[in-house]
């Protein structure tokens, strides 16, 4: 699986140099050992893959409020153990949205990396963030 997220983020075509930075760092995680998937809710290990697809209507983005985060997000969500990020993106949008892809997911335009959000919360709150 590890092979297969790293020729999936080989095809992107980084668009400007933070988004350069941000491929070469997730290929450079993928290629560490590292673990890639979510063990353990809401947040272990701290950097693990997820999926988020644009749903787009003409000129208009759907974003979703993500209540734990509290930020408007593209619909998506954490990929399982041994999961294809396309994979994720296809039950997302069963389980979100609540129909199936009407074709084939394509390959991935973008990636970035992003902190915690509810790590970051939690600390901005006072709260101790699990490990």
């Amino acid at each position: 699986m590890r092979a297969a997220i790293r020729r999936e983020l080989e095809f992107i075509d980084p668009l400007d140099a933070l988004e350069r930075q941000h491929r070469d760092a997730a290929l450079a995680w993928v290629d560490s050992g590292a673990p890639l998937f979510r063990t353990e809710r809401p947040a272990t290990p701290p950097q693990h893959l997820v999926s988020y697809f644009p749903v787009l209507d003409g000129e208009n983005i759907l974003l979703v409020d993500h209540r734990n985060a509290r930020l408007w997000l593209p619909p998506g969500g954490h990929v399982e153990q041994g999961e294809h990020p396309r994979e994720t993106v296809a039950r997302e949008i069963r389980e979100e949205l609540g129909f199936a892809p009407a074709h084939e997911i394509a390959e991935p335009l973008m990636v970035t990396q992003k902190r915690d959000a509810l790590r970051d919360r939690q600390v901005a709150e006072g709260e101790e963030p699990p490990p």
